[in-house]
């Protein structure tokens, strides 16, 4: 993983995956993307490799951010595309964002998490996520 930064949006994958919704104008093509990205590690039982959960989780924050008016709003995320998207994240894709996040801190069949534990990070990656996580239990 490309990483640069414990934020959510940090690493190579990441910032691939908001370059992409970021040339979308339709919001429900954003949805069906978010979802996609959630769906790939929720619906995996095993290994999850460090991109799929880096996109997983840039999903989770984003469903976070519009289903939140006090989280942060990180700075990687354009202003005007958030004020442009007019859906309202549903409760599926809420539960699903949590449920990545959850994933997301298992240390078993996780490279994501190995490679952030492995950097002594993963309290700070935490703590940088609680707010998103909290918008969206």
């Amino acid at each position: 993983m490309g990483a640069w930064d414990s934020g959510p949006f940090g690493n190579d994958d990441a910032a691939d995956f908001i370059a992409e919704l970021a040339d979308v104008a339709d919001s429900g093509v954003i949805v069906v993307m978010l979802g996609d990205a959630l769906l790939a590690v929720t619906a995996s039982d095993g290994y999850i490799e460090a991109p799929d959960m880096s996109r997983g989780i840039a999903a989770a924050v984003i469903v976070a951010v519009l289903a939140s008016t006090t989280v942060p709003k990180p700075p990687e995320l354009d202003e005007s595309w958030l004020d442009s998207f007019v859906a309202v994240p549903s409760k599926q894709l809420l539960s699903e964002a949590e449920a990545v996040f959850r994933r997301a801190f298992r240390d078993d069949e996780n490279e994501w998490y190995e490679l952030w534990a492995d950097a002594a990070l993963i309290d700070d990656v935490r703590d940088r996520l609680a707010p998103y996580v909290s918008a969206v239990s």
